[in-house]
């Protein structure tokens, strides 16, 4: 388990989680781009709690170790999201060829808006 403060508020988070927020954080920061993250943890009072968390580039985030025996949440998802816009970011997929159709079908599409 690690701690995760952000906005003075420290949350109880498993170490894969942690490390991977924090991971996601800085790059999404290196980017100037932004997306919200939603994360199992155990809240400074010990209740299990949901947060939603904003990383953007003025997000100020520290994750450290803890000594706690509790288990930790299941953040499998989460995990599993930041992981795939990580690798969408660091390897986007190649640009997708586009027909004439395509583009005369876009621009019906724009000029009826």
């Amino acid at each position: 388990m690690k701690h995760l403060t952000m906005a003075e508020k420290s949350l109880l988070i498993g170490d894969l989680a942690a490390d991977t927020i924090a991971e996601y954080a800085a790059l999404l920061a290196q980017q100037n781009s932004g997306d919200t993250v939603e994360l199992h943890a155990v809240s400074g009072d010990g209740d299990e709690v949901v947060a939603t968390l904003l990383l953007n580039s003025g997000t100020s985030l520290m994750v450290e170790t803890t000594h706690s025996s509790l288990p930790e949440p299941d953040n499998t998802a989460a995990v599993e999201y930041m992981r795939a816009k990580m690798q969408l970011i660091q390897s986007p997929p190649p640009a997708a060829a586009s027909n004439l159709e395509d583009i005369a079908a876009w621009n019906e599409e724009i000029d009826r808006l």
